[in-house]
């Protein structure tokens, strides 16, 4: 405002319209409107819904390590690979050698993601979620859920919930084993790695 701005217009850095984006949020900028009544106020959509959520999750899918495995020369190797999924020039390039074959995908040009199905179909997806009080807040999170599901990329994709929503975690993974799941692949639906994804999340998976 001193600088001579005359628009603001807000981003809710959010996953999902929750509380404190439809609640919290517009009360902070009215109390701003009330200090600068010349500002004119624009709130934005929070990240929502967007097939690029889903190919995100789809890529971080990939850098996954099963618990027994993140320490020595696997984890290593594992990590390395990932740093060259896209680069078809590598000797390595989905041959059995290659750590990351079971989970080769091609970007396409017009931006359309598209997994290795054959690969990938004895994997299971978690989407680990926050979850939220408002009824309506989750279902941009279940849309990237249809996305990914949409690919094919794993048997089974399912989410789970820390609080506010059911299912809870432990109950979504039991009723994936229950319907099969012999591999989990658990992603964190969290914009930063907080104390949820360093602590809650994995307390919840041992």
């Amino acid at each position: 405002v001193y600088a001579g701005i005359s628009k603001i217009v807000v981003v809710p850095y959010f996953l999902v319209p929750g509380k404190f984006v439809k609640v919290d949020l517009p009360e902070q900028i009215r109390e701003a409107e009330q200090a600068f009544p010349g500002i004119d106020f624009v709130i934005a959509e929070p990240l929502g819904n967007d097939a690029r959520m889903a190919e995100g999750v789809i890529d971080l899918s990939r850098s996954a390590v099963p618990s027994e495995e993140t320490d020595g020369w696997t984890h290593n190797a594992r990590e390395a690979a990932a740093l060259c999924k896209h680069r078809s020039y590598c000797p390595l390039y989905e041959s059995d050698l290659c750590k990351t074959r079971d989970f080769v995908a091609t970007v396409k040009s017009s931006g359309n993601f598209v997994p290795n199905q054959d690969a990938t179909k004895q994997r299971s997806l978690l989407l680990m979620v926050h979850g939220s009080p408002r009824e309506t807040a989750n279902k941009p999170m279940y849309e990237v859920l249809e996305h990914i599901r949409s690919y094919g990329a794993f048997e089974l994709a399912d989410a789970g919930f820390m609080e506010c929503n059911e299912p809870d975690i432990p109950t979504a993974i039991q009723s994936m084993v229950e319907r099969g799941a012999k591999e989990i692949v658990a992603v964190p639906y969290f914009l930063h790695p907080g104390n949820h994804t360093a602590n809650d999340l994995p307390e919840l998976l041992r």
